[in-house]
């Protein structure tokens, strides 16, 4: 009688996670391919321009929904200044063809005019037909772009869509949430954890490639050099950290420098970041790290009838997924060592310690996990030692 309810509660635990794995799957699925594939909320696109006008400046463009022009979107524009000060002009003109026209912007917002106007920032919002099987059926679809003004440019806020960071995140805590999950040894379950754990790391290293190559591309398409991008709690513009390099688009976990904002012509600039392309690269050496964990699970296969083989394989890929996660930090610190000791000069250098960096890190980060947690044995022995030669006297 025991022996069966065990049999039935195993069954229970390996359907259970594998429901788990093929949802999680299949939210990872769709959020990568919403994210490469633009599948998704839909949005309006607006396409503008800024003109110098006698008195200061006006805006025009026009907003387009899958590439067709416009023609009820309501427009308006909120301008600002490098102060905080902010404006919503209220000459807004609606043109044929989807097209609009904002005049009467002035050249200064701020009080005592020595503050100039830097950045426009242009919402729309229509009602249009999301369906052409339901030609009637209308939804309210909205859009914004912002839009530098002046020689100097400014900062383009880039918000971060949630499908495109949830997936990242997702399968982490889901290997996380799976590793934890206690099966028999030899059963069922206890199989499915192991290799959708090396799956979602496949996955998470795919993905993570993928989500840097398409920023890069963005970046080279849509930027603007003088223009900072700021994505909230990074920033990416134009510019080097070593002097006598070609300016690059650069990622930064500080504030740009003052003179990167005022458009200054001196690329050279400080701060706590790398060149995009290192971050790429670092990625790609962690995923040589995630091969090697394939390839060992090839050459050693695991003996399922050890369950603690088994976890220790699973705690393995879990960690190195928390690697991968973070390895773009990871390849700033290194880069950014480079050019504390003038090694970052030369571009193939570079390459060779970043797709370094993405491989050692790992090895790095777990000899420090077990030297932490060897100090963590060693003063609990200690403490232990301590109490029970006090007891005794």
């Amino acid at each position: 009688m025991g022996q069966s309810n065990n049999r039935q509660a195993d069954v229970g635990a390996n359907i259970v996670a594998i429901v788990w794995i093929v949802l999680m799957f299949l939210g990872v699925g769709w959020g990568i391919a919403s994210s490469v594939f633009g599948i998704g909320a839909p949005k309006l696109d607006i396409v503008a321009s800024a003109q110098r006008a006698e008195a200061g400046w006006n805006l025009s463009g026009r907003v387009l929904f899958r590439g067709a022009p416009v023609a009820t979107a309501d427009v308006w524009a909120v301008i600002s200044d490098d102060r905080g000060n902010r404006l919503a002009p209220l000459g807004v003109t609606n043109l044929p063809a989807g097209g609009f026209q904002i005049d009467g912007i002035p050249a200064s917002i701020g009080a005592g005019g020595s503050s100039g106007v830097v950045e426009a920032t242009i919402h729309a919002r229509a009602r249009v037909e999301l369906d052409d099987q339901n030609p009637g059926k209308l939804a309210w679809v909205e859009g914004r772009e912002s839009l530098a003004m002046g020689e100097a440019g400014g900062t383009r806020w880039v918000e971060l869509p949630l499908k495109a960071t949830i997936p990242l995140f997702s399968i982490f805590f889901g290997s996380v949430v799976l590793a934890l999950i206690s099966f028999k040894a030899g059963s069922l379950g206890l199989k499915v954890q192991y290799y959708a754990s090396v799956a979602l790391a496949l996955v998470l290293t795919a993905a993570m490639i993928i989500y840097i190559s398409i920023g890069l591309r963005q970046v080279n398409l849509l930027g603007t050099k003088g223009e900072v991008v700021s994505l909230g709690f990074a920033n990416i513009y134009h510019g080097t950290y070593v002097r006598d390099v070609e300016p690059e688009w650069l990622l930064s976990l500080t504030a740009p420098a003052p003179r990167m904002a005022d458009g200054k012509p001196d690329p050279l600039v400080e701060g706590f970041g790398a060149p995009l392309w290192v971050l790429f690269v670092a990625v790609v050496g962690g995923g040589i790290f995630t091969v090697l964990i394939v390839m060992r699970g090839i050459n050693e296969p695991v003996d399922f009838a050890k369950k603690e083989e088994v976890s220790h394989r699973v705690e393995e890929v879990v960690r190195h997924q928390f690697y991968i996660l973070f390895s773009p930090v990871g390849a700033i610190f290194v880069y950014q060592l480079l050019v504390a000791g003038g090694m970052a000069s030369r571009p193939i250098s570079v390459a060779l310690v970043a797709l370094a960096a993405g491989v050692s890190l790992n090895l790095l980060l777990d000899k420090a996990l077990a030297m932490i947690k060897s100090l963590f044995e060693g003063a609990n022995k200690v403490s232990g030692e301590g109490s029970g030669s006090a007891g005794g006297s």
